[in-house]
């Protein structure tokens, strides 16, 4: 097996590749020499040059003031705690246009906070607002928001513009009933949906179901409210309750592809929480993550490096090597679940997060995996299979200054070239 901790530092340009790691599983023969040729080879065939990343720079329709692109959970996402002055002074400047890292966005919207966010999975915690472009940088305005939502109120600072993607975001965290859209969309639309997270999905629950019983015909003596809000407010709890109706939900392998297919957020949150619960009798935090460490040490996978802070990896405290998550890869390759765990995950050029990735004709349909980035991080871990072989890899780039894109097209050279070892 081949396990090469760090690659250098990509052509001076400032770049951090964490390392693409790549195991060879047990029952695949193949020497150590000949796998680190091929990654050598293939980190020299993905190197950047200045000039590269000048030009890539100049070319990207992205800029620093641009809103960051959407984000989505992460498998195998290290995240350094320790930012240099100067960037730390960047990031606090980019405040006003940039959305944080930890405040809830349109594409996970449903991720749930820390301490885990009531009214289940229902509509994966999110809700949609319409809005109405006009001409390019005019206002916009609100059309309707599905579903309806009471006391909320939305500041909209969303402006119509000539780019054809969405760039516009709602922010507003967990019980926070006035939220505020900022961004772009494109003008030539009579309408467009932004998606955002619910304020409180009880709360939302509970409003819809009471106005269902009413138009049912059924009377309501009083308002709805949760069991939160009822402590906050210094009520009495119901003594008893009455089971009105059992629904069961999907078998776990099923949302165990949702989530990884996907990369729902919320969906990881939960599964968490249902670990904690499972093992320890606590549905949370704390719970889940003992869970997690317990699984990874009994199977005597490299966990030095490894800090968890959340089931989805939206927090910036959350760190994980590539060391792990190929070992853990190749674990879950023995696993007598494995063909569940396989089929979840995205297929290159095909399906999920992996369609519009490694779309070649010498890759579509060979690389599975998972891909995951936040603002100025991208990792992809998977498998890559050859027609002698299969790969477990794990690549995480961290603080890199060139576009998004950019990275993600070197990240492809990096994997096209692994593919034909």
């Amino acid at each position: 097996e081949l396990v090469r901790r760090e690659a250098d530092s990509i052509a001076e340009h400032g770049l951090s590749l964490s390392l693409a790691h790549a195991r060879q599983l047990d029952f695949v023969q193949a020497t150590y020499e000949q796998r680190l040729q091929a990654m050598t080879r293939a980190l020299e065939k993905a190197s950047v040059t200045p000039a590269q990343a000048a030009d890539a720079e100049r070319s990207s329709p992205r800029r620093r003031t641009d809103p960051p692109k959407k984000q989505t959970g992460l498998p195998s996402v290290t995240q350094q705690i320790a930012w240099e002055d100067a960037r730390a002074a960047i990031a606090a400047t980019a405040r006003r246009t940039r959305p944080s890292p930890q405040m809830p966005q349109p594409t996970h919207a449903a991720h749930a906070p820390p301490g885990g966010h009531g009214g289940g999975a229902w509509r994966e915690g999110s809700a949609e607002g319409s809005v109405g472009p006009n001409q390019a940088q005019k206002a916009t305005e609100v059309i309707k928001i599905t579903p309806e939502i009471p006391n909320l109120k939305i500041e909209n600072k969303v402006l119509s513009s000539n780019s054809k993607s969405d760039n516009a975001y709602i922010f507003g965290g967990p019980y926070n009933f006035n939220k505020k859209a900022e961004g772009t969309i494109p003008k030539s639309r009579k309408s467009f949906s932004i998606k955002g997270s619910l304020p409180d999905p009880a709360l939302q629950v509970a409003f819809m179901f009471r106005n269902k019983l009413i138009s049912s015909g059924i009377s309501v003596k009083e308002g709805y409210s949760t069991i939160r809000n009822l402590k906050l407010e210094g009520k009495e709890l119901p003594d008893s309750n009455i089971l009105l109706s059992t629904y069961s939900g999907l078998e776990m392998h099923i949302i165990v592809y949702y989530t990884n297919r996907n990369s729902v957020n919320l969906y990881a949150e939960h599964l968490h929480r249902l670990l904690g619960l499972e093992k320890l009798g606590m549905a949370n935090v704390n719970s889940g993550n003992e869970s997690i460490m317990d699984f990874l040490e009994n199977k005597n996978l490299p966990v030095s490096g490894l800090n968890l802070m959340d089931g989805s990896g939206m927090s910036r405290f959350n760190a994980v090597t590539t060391d792990l998550m190929t070992a853990l890869l190749i674990e879950m390759k023995k696993s007598k679940r494995s063909q569940y765990f396989i089929n979840s995950l995205a297929v290159s050029g095909e399906s999920g997060t992996f369609k519009n990735f490694l779309n070649y004709p010498s890759t579509k349909g060979k690389v599975i995996g998972k891909s995951g980035y936040m603002e100025r991080v991208r990792s992809y871990s998977g498998y890559i299979n050859t027609d002698d072989s299969t790969v477990a890899f794990s690549i995480i780039v961290n603080n890199y200054s060139c576009s998004a894109s950019f990275m993600k097209k070197k990240i492809e050279l990096l994997l096209l070239e692994l593919s034909k070892e």
